[in-house]
Parts: structure tokens; C-alpha cells; sequence
């Protein structure tokens, strides 16, 4: 068999094929039967003609040629003595280099880069089939992740659950999101495999840095090399103990409010292509979505339970009895209701008419906080008072400490949970204060009044 013939087979029985280790190895042996090569290696390398990698090779192992390195360079066939060095090229496209070492006849050469055609064309296609094959599981998974992400009902199981997702269905090395609050204060930031002093600095410099750009356009932002980018240089030293390179950073928005933002890490320096930051970017609305509906039925909650207790209270306050065992019956309303841990009564000359629950704040403290809110209401750290009157009555100050702190789900692993700040409750807690004493000093300016008719009538 001639050994154009001999071309035509081995080109034949590699155009079919798809496993990119057996189209490299092919490549090795194709080149030994075509041209007579007694030794032949196949490499692989990026668009640029870096990142050189040995994929197979026939005899022995040897370090990179010279030839190789000048024909993925120059982008041509180089013969260098019994050395033949041939580029892998498809539509333009560098995929690597062919290297044989033989004695090699006038057309050999020709034989060679033919070879190498073909072959770089099969490994295109097999590319081409793989990466529609990735794409499909990928948003198979990605459907998975949204069903998932959809379902959860609270915070830290939907970033939970958007970490995962940001690991397995886009590759990442690493992730965190960070959560803003109004002044576009970090107040929240969940990690997967990111050290601790890392999302520290990162929180402190959001601003600063390529996060600030992201929040600021509100579009994703690449950034290729954390640790040397200029538009991270706060986190250069962090970034490069961790061992962080390329991060992309995608803004969570809804309803075009600026919730936060995800960020995916990766342990090398990689490019991500327009359609992987557009599902990224679709990730992310998802997560937005979440977390809008999760606040929001958070407070619809607290509303039904503001009003749950507000009964509870007035119905304590309204069943027959003497006024100091109304006001006792209320406090431990509240604290039972769960939204306050420890509630305290005081009458106007600050002695303490009554108190329910226990709480690391002492009666001094609430007291202080009660002549605070003088004739209307006060707010210090988890101390909220409101006066106790009707009209120009005046009973007393409710205080109320709390509301009591969830407690986070369990932990996962190499995760890495930051709060920076409490979620702003402070108008809901001055609400659900003033609104209790309301119903206090109603019920007892009513009792107040049928006593004082009861004294007037005098007895019959």
C-alpha cells in the first residue's frame, strides 16, 4: 500500500472518531505508518500557542523541541535535520503541534501537515460535540439548580444553595455572595473554600475594588487575575495567599433593586466566554428573585405576628381583673408571642409595675431606655420603648428587648458565614412597641374611666 493510500486510511479512521486522548494517540501512530517516523509526540497548547501539554507520544519521552516550539510560534512547518514540526490548525484555529523525528523522503513533510490537517479538524469537531454535550448537562443542571434555588423559603438556605450551584454547574473553584444594604454596605457574605481574611478584606474594599465597578453598572465585571489586577489591588496579597486568579462578578438585582452580588473564583487565569456570563447572569436574577420573594415573605410574617400578639395583648389587657394583673398578663403575652425576650413595665414615677422573660439587659437599662422615649418612643440597640398613655393620660413606658436571633442552619462544609451587620429591624421593633403600649394604655384608660363613673354613682 502506497503511503498516500496509507493516508487516506488513517485519516479515515480518525474523522469518526471523538475521544480527544485517542485522536492525539492516533495522531502519533498515524504519523509512524504515513511517513516511517520512528519516534512521534502530539501536543496540545491555547489559541496563543502557550500552556504546551504532551497529550501522547511514540518512543520515548523527551523534553519540548525546539522545532515544536518555533512551528506553534511562526505557525508553519519547521524540518530541523531528522526533525519535522508541524502546527495543528483548523480554520485559523492553533490546537497544538505534530512532531515526528525520522530519515524522511521529499514528500514526507506533505504527508505529515495533510495528517495534521485532518486530525486538527477532527478534534475540532469532537470539540464541537463535546461542548454541546456540556452544554446540554449544564442546563439540565442549571434547571436543577433553579427548581432548587426556588423552593427555598429563607436566606441562607437560597445562598446555600447558590453556592452549590456556582461549584458544580459552572465550574467554579471557589464562591461567595455578598448581600448590600441600602447605602450599599456589605451586610452579609457566605463563601465556599474562600479563606475567612479574604472575604474580610473583600467586604471592607467592595468600593474599592472591581466589586464596586459591578454594583455600580450593575452588568457582570471579569477580572482576570485577582491577584495583580489594578482594579483589585486591596485584595492582591489575600487573593494571592489563597491562591485566587480569575473571578467574575455578576450584581443580584431585583426589580432593579441592587440586593448584593455572586462571584465565582478560579484557581487559574481562564477567559469566560459571552454565553457562560449570560447564564451566569440568568443564575444570578434567579438568586435575586429568591431572596426578593424570601425578605418580602419575611415581612408579611412579621406583620401577621405583630397583630397575632397585638390581640393577645388587648385580650389580656380587656379580661376582668385588677390593673396590675392585666399589665402582668400582657408583658408575658409579648414575651411568649416570641417576639421580644424579656418585656418591663415601668409606672411614671419609674418604679416597675411589671416584667416577663429573661434578657442580658437589666432593669436599669430598660428604665434608661423608657425615660428616653418621653412622650413618644426610643430605640437603643435591642431596647425599644414607647409610652403608655391615652390621650393625656400617661400610665408608664413598655420596653421590649429583642426580638430574639434565629439561629443560622446547619453548617457546611468549607463554608464561611459573615454577618457585618444585623438586618435592619429597628421600624418594625418601634412599631410593634408603640402599638403594644397603644393597646395598654386604652385598656387601661377604659378601666380607668368605668372606675371613675363606679366612684361618682357611689354605692346603691
Amino acid at each position: 500500500m502506497s503511503r498516500l493510500a496509507t493516508l487516506h486510511e488513517v485519516a479515515l479512521l480518525l474523522a469518526g472518531e471523538l475521544d480527544r486522548g485517542r485522536l492525539f494517540d492516533g495522531l502519533c501512530r498515524g504519523a509512524a505508518r504515513v511517513s516511517g517516523a520512528l519516534a512521534a509526540a502530539a501536543y496540545s497548547c491555547d489559541t496563543a500557542g502557550g500552556h504546551v501539554v504532551l497529550e501522547a507520544h511514540l518512543g520515548d519521552e523527551r523534553p519540548l523541541p525546539p522545532a515544536v516550539v518555533e512551528a506553534l510560534s511562526e505557525r508553519r512547518t519547521v524540518a530541523a535535520g531528522r526533525e519535522v514540526a508541524t502546527p495543528l490548525l483548523c480554520q485559523g484555529v492553533l490546537l497544538g503541534a505534530l512532531w515526528a523525528q525520522g530519515t524522511f523522503a521529499a514528500d514526507d513533510t506533505s504527508l505529515l501537515e495533510t495528517l495534521a490537517v485532518a486530525v486538527a479538524a477532527a478534534l475540532t469537531y469532537a470539540e464541537t460535540i463535546a461542548s454541546a454535550e456540556r452544554r446540554q448537562a449544564q442546563a439540565e443542571a442549571l434547571l436543577q439548580a433553579y427548581r432548587s434555588v426556588a423552593e427555598a423559603r429563607d436566606r441562607d438556605t437560597i445562598l446555600a444553595r447558590g453556592l452549590d450551584a456556582m461549584m458544580t454547574v459552572f465550574g467554579a473553584d471557589r464562591a461567595a455572595i455578598y448581600l448590600l444594604d441600602r447605602q450599599a454596605r456589605v451586610t452579609f457574605l457566605m463563601g465556599r473554600r474562600v479563606s475567612r481574611q479574604y472575604l474580610e478584606q473583600a467586604a471592607r474594599n467592595v468600593n474599592q475594588s472591581a466589586g464596586g465597578i459591578a454594583t455600580f453598572a450593575r452588568v457582570p465585571v471579569q477580572v482576570a487575575d485577582v491577584a495583580s489586577d489594578p482594579r483589585t489591588r486591596p485584595l492582591h496579597r489575600v487573593a494571592a495567599e489563597d491562591g485566587i486568579h480569575t473571578a467574575i462578578i455578576v450584581p443580584l438585582l431585583h426589580r432593579e433593586e441592587l440586593l448584593g452580588a455572586m462571584v465565582l473564583y478560579h484557581d487559574i487565569v481562564r477567559e469566560y466566554a459571552p454565553e457562560d456570563i449570560a447564564l451566569a447572569r440568568g443564575f444570578a436574577e434567579q438568586v435575586a428573585v429568591a431572596l426578593g420573594t424570601a425578605n418580602l415573605t419575611r415581612l408579611l410574617e412579621q406583620r401577621v405576628e405583630r397583630y397575632r400578639i397585638l390581640s393577645t395583648v388587648w385580650r389580656a389587657m380587656t379580661e376582668p381583673d385588677t390593673p396590675a394583673a392585666r399589665i402582668a398578663r400582657a408583658v408575658q403575652a409579648i414575651v411568649a408571642g416570641g417576639v421580644a425576650t424579656h418585656a418591663w413595665v415601668f409606672r411614671p414615677d419609674g418604679t416597675l409595675a411589671a416584667q416577663a422573660g429573661m434578657s442580658a439587659h437589666s432593669a436599669d437599662e430598660a428604665l434608661a431606655t423608657a425615660r428616653a422615649a418621653g412622650s413618644g418612643r426610643a430605640l437603643r440597640g435591642e431596647l425599644a420603648a414607647a409610652r403608655i398613655g391615652f390621650r393625656a393620660e400617661h400610665f408608664g413606658e413598655l420596653v421590649l428587648a429583642g426580638p430574639p436571633r434565629a439561629a443560622g442552619g446547619p453548617a457546611r462544609p468549607q463554608t464561611v458565614t459573615l454577618v457585618l451587620r444585623d438586618e435592619d429591624d429597628s421600624d418594625e421593633r418601634l412599631e410593634l412597641v408603640s402599638a403594644a403600649a397603644a393597646r395598654i394604655g386604652g385598656a387601661l384608660a377604659v378601666a380607668s374611666g368605668q372606675e371613675g363613673r363606679a366612684k361618682r354613682a357611689g354605692p346603691r
